[in-house]
C-alpha cells in the first residue's frame, strides 16, 4: 500500500467525503478497485517510448472529489532522474495504487487540449493520444523542434483552452486513475509524430502564447513595477514556497496559490528577478500585480501589463500599506499624475497650475475623497 501523504484511503474514508465532494458512490468504489488492480503501463507506450530513453515518473495517487489529485510528481526533482518502465522502484509504485507520468523534453513534447474546436485542430495530425480520466480533454504526444512551453489561450477572454509542454512537464498516462473514478485510456496508439513549432503556431494560430516570451515581458513589466514604487515587492514575502519545487536557484513550481492546479505545476515563481507567472492564465508580474489578484482586485487572468491602473493601482498600494510593506501613498511619484488627472476631470489643464508637492497632495486628497476610494 502507498504510505504518508500519498496513502490512498479506505473505503470508510472514501464515503465520508460523499457528502463533501458530491462523488457518486459508484466512483468511490470503481478507485478502491483501481487501488487493488494498480496500474499497468501499456506495452505500446513502452514501445513508442523507447527511442527517447527513460522517460516515466511517479505521480501521486488520486483521492476521490479531489480535483487536484493524481497529477502531480511526488518526488521534488523528478525531471532529473525518470524511470524505465521496468524499474522495480516504479512498479512496486504502480502495483500500489499510484500514477505514473511521462517525462517532456529534449524533443518530445504533448498538447493538452480541454475543448472540442482545440482538439478538432489536431485530426489532421495523427499520433500517439490518450484521453484524461475526466473523459473530456486529450493528450497528445509528438516529437518536435519547439524549447519552450505554451499555452494555448482564448484571445477575446483569456480563458484557457489547452497547453503545450515541452520542457520539464509531464502528462498523466494511459491506464491511470482519475479522480472521478475515470481511467486515462488509449485513443490512437500511430506512433509519435512530429510537430515544429511552426506547425504548432499554424495549426493554433492566435490561440498560441510561448511561455518563454510571455516571461521575458513579465520580467520587464516587475522591474517597471518596481521603478513605478521605488522599490520592489518581495514576493518570497507574499507566497508560501514551501509546498513548491525547486526548480534551479531562486525558481520555484508548484500549484497556484489562488485558484489552484489540476497538475500542480500551473504556477512559477522566480525569488531572484522577482516575478511570478501563472501558466494556466499566461499572466503574471511583481509584488504589487499580485497582491492585486490576492486581494481580488484583479482576477489572475486579468493580471496582465497595464491592468494595474488608476483606483486599482492605488487600490494595490494600500493594500500592500496594510500587510506592512513601506508604501507612501501621498509620495511625489504619485501625486502629481494623479493631480493631473483631477485637474482634467474638473476642467483645469496642468499649464493652469502649478502642481508642486504639497499642492498635488491637496488635489489628490479632494480628489479621492471624491471618488469614494477614502484612504487618509
Amino acid at each position: 500500500m502507498l504510505t504518508g501523504k500519498h496513502k490512498n484511503t479506505k473505503v470508510r474514508a472514501h464515503a465520508n467525503t460523499v457528502g463533501v465532494a458530491e462523488v457518486k458512490i459508484e466512483n468511490l468504489m470503481a478507485l478502491v478497485a483501481q487501488e487493488k488492480e494498480g496500474v499497468k503501463i501499456p506495452d505500446i507506450l513502452v514501445e513508442r517510448l523507447k527511442p527517447f530513453g527513460p522517460r516515466f515518473v511517479k505521480v501521486e495517487a488520486p483521492r476521490p472529489g479531489d480535483k487536484r489529485s493524481g497529477k502531480a510528481p511526488v518526488e521534488r526533482s523528478f525531471q532529473n532522474h525518470p524511470f524505465e518502465a521496468d524499474d522495480p522502484s516504479l512498479q512496486e509504485w504502480l502495483a500500489a495504487g499510484g500514477n505514473y507520468g511521462i517525462l517532456l523534453g529534449q524533443g518530445l513534447g504533448a498538447i493538452e487540449t480541454d475543448t472540442k474546436a482545440t482538439t478538432e485542430k489536431l485530426e489532421s495530425y495523427p499520433t500517439f493520444t490518450s484521453r484524461s480520466g475526466s473523459g473530456r480533454g486529450i493528450h497528445a504526444l509528438f516529437r518536435t523542434d519547439a524549447t519552450e512551453n505554451g499555452v494555448l489561450l482564448d484571445p477575446k477572454t483569456g480563458k484557457n483552452l489547452g497547453n503545450i509542454q515541452v520542457k520539464n512537464k509531464i502528462i498523466v498516462g494511459p491506464n491511470c486513475h482519475h479522480y472521478t473514478g475515470g481511467t486515462y485510456k488509449i485513443m490512437n496508439d500511430s506512433p509519435i509524430a512530429w510537430l515544429s513549432k511552426t506547425q504548432i503556431e499554424e495549426i493554433f494560430g492566435e490561440l498560441v502564447s510561448w511561455t518563454g516570451q510571455r516571461r521575458r515581458e513579465l520580467e520587464q513589466q516587475a522591474g517597471e513595477e518596481a521603478e513605478q514604487i521605488g522599490f520592489a515587492i518581495p514576493l518570497k514575502d507574499l507566497i508560501d514556497l514551501s509546498e513548491m519545487q525547486i526548480i534551479t536557484n531562486g525558481e520555484y513550481q508548484g500549484s497556484h496559490p489562488i485558484h489552484g492546479s489540476e497538475t500542480g505545476q500551473n504556477f512559477c515563481v522566480n525569488t531572484e528577478k522577482n516575478v511570478w507567472h501563472c501558466f494556466r492564465c499566461n499572466s503574471g508580474g511583481g509584488g504589487l500585480m499580485w497582491i492585486a489578484v490576492k486581494h481580488g482586485i484583479l482576477k489572475c487572468h486579468e493580471a496582465q501589463k497595464g491592468a494595474l491602473k488608476g483606483e486599482k493601482f492605488i487600490e494595490a498600494l494600500k493594500k500592500a500599506a496594510d500587510e506592512g510593506f513601506d508604501i507612501k501613498l501621498w509620495d511625489e511619484r504619485f501625486t502629481s499624475r494623479y493631480a493631473e488627472k483631477s485637474l482634467k476631470d474638473i476642467g483645469l489643464k496642468k499649464k493652469d497650475v502649478k502642481i508642486d508637492q504639497i499642492a498635488a497632495s491637496i488635489i489628490l486628497d479632494e480628489y479621492l475623497k471624491s471618488q469614494s476610494i477614502g484612504f487618509v
